[in-house]
């Protein structure tokens, strides 16, 4: 087809092409048929033989013949003659991100602490990216399995790949590979995975939870908010992020007042307040909205040290609890997160301050109550509201 579409366009400026071995001239009226037979055959043989190749590629996914891998130079593995072999230094560093992954830290966080410790990439002079590290998390073949068929080509006329959505079937060959994590690990790998919502801001040590505390009310999350008081004074609160999109919901049963201005200023002169209290007019009561509500910037983090302290204070109730689960869950991560703390609870005791680290095993997302008190819910089903 590409061969008439250029011929047709030199033929419109003038220029005529002769085709030797078949005695051809594209200015010729019998030129442009033949010409266009000539495609339409040559473009049939292309399908046919495009479909006879996909179907022999197939027939090998569904026996299990993986000789057609490959690994496309994969972080650590190497590849020669066909024998797949693995790299046991870069092995060490791919569990690793195995582990930090499992233990809570995001993409962003494991590919900024690689860079930092200036962590080689195969790559000369490349840097690590989050994208790399999902690839990573997400690729089977770390376990062992290939996954065959994931992308396909959509014609043999435009050799445009395309993503396999379930449009054709995949085939799963176990073991073909040999495995750098083990099967339970990247099962749950893959499940914490499945927690992460895309474009979501994940947390980090400077803002521990961004991305962790929702509305109680209409179940939105609350995003970090800075403002200003009348004396120029800036502030910082946890707030619902309904106040941005103006789609507050009012909390039924409450009601709420505004504070008068004078109460923004810290050093308020005496005069100030009197003549605002005289003059000013009353703020109105109103339905309180979820908007209403605002959250010290440092009271989650305190607030997790008094539920874990709570628990650690009743543990023998809490790891009766947490074993239970763990012989009953049906979900592999919460059965693990479930034996995990079962064990942090007797290995860190008592919290005198807040725990980044601990905060990313445990913590599944706060949610904020109007009465400004948070439950704590952990990814091992345990509730805790203080």
């Amino acid at each position: 087809m590409d061969t008439l579409i250029y011929t047709r366009e030199l033929r419109s400026l003038g220029i005529d092409v002769f085709f030797e071995k078949e005695n051809i001239h594209s200015t010729e009226s019998s030129g442009e048929l033949m010409l266009t037979l000539m495609a339409a055959f040559a473009e049939s043989e292309s399908e046919t033989m495009s479909e006879n190749i996909k179907w022999g590629k197939r027939r090998r996914y569904e026996q299990g013949i993986t000789g057609s891998i490959s690994l496309n130079n994969m972080y650590g593995f190497r590849q020669s003659k066909g024998i797949v072999t693995v790299v046991e230094d870069e092995a060490e560093l791919v569990r690793r991100i195995y582990k930090d992954f499992i233990d809570g830290y995001s993409y962003g966080e494991i590919a900024e602490r690689l860079t930092a410790e200036g962590v080689p990439t195969r790559m000369p002079g490349a840097s690590w990216a989050k994208t790399t590290v999902q690839h990573i998390i997400r690729n089977e073949k770390y376990c062992g399995d290939c996954l065959f068929q994931k992308a396909y080509i959509e014609s043999p006329i435009t050799h445009r790949h395309v993503r396999n959505n379930g449009e054709l079937p995949k085939y799963l060959v176990e073991d073909c590979l040999p495995a750098i994590v083990d099967k339970e690990t990247w099962k749950l790998a893959q499940a914490v995975a499945a927690r992460h919502t895309p474009h979501k801001q994940a947390s980090n040590e400077r803002y521990p939870f961004t991305g962790k505390l929702f509305c109680g009310v209409c179940g939105k999350p609350y995003c970090y908010y800075h403002y200003t008081t009348t004396n120029k004074q800036p502030l910082a609160a946890y707030r619902c992020m309904s106040r941005k999109t103006q789609s507050a919901v009012e909390v039924p049963g409450q009601t709420y007042t505004s504070p008068r201005k004078a109460t923004f200023n810290r050093n308020a002169s005496p005069e100030l307040i009197a003549y605002r209290e005289r003059y000013c007019k009353l703020p109105k009561e109103r339905p309180m909205l979820c908007t209403d509500v605002r959250i010290p910037t440092d009271l989650p983090q305190k607030a997790f040290c008094r539920a874990w302290n709570l628990i650690v204070a009743k543990k023998l109730r809490y790891q009766a609890t947490l074993r239970s689960t763990v012989d009953n869950a049906e979900d592999i991560l919460v059965r693990y997160r479930a034996e995990e703390m079962c064990l942090l609870i007797d290995e860190i005791g008592k919290l005198a301050e807040f725990s980044y680290p601990l905060m990313l095993k445990t913590l599944d997302r706060v949610v904020v109550n109007t009465n400004g008190k948070l439950t704590f819910i952990f990814q091992s089903g345990i509730k805790i509201t203080v």
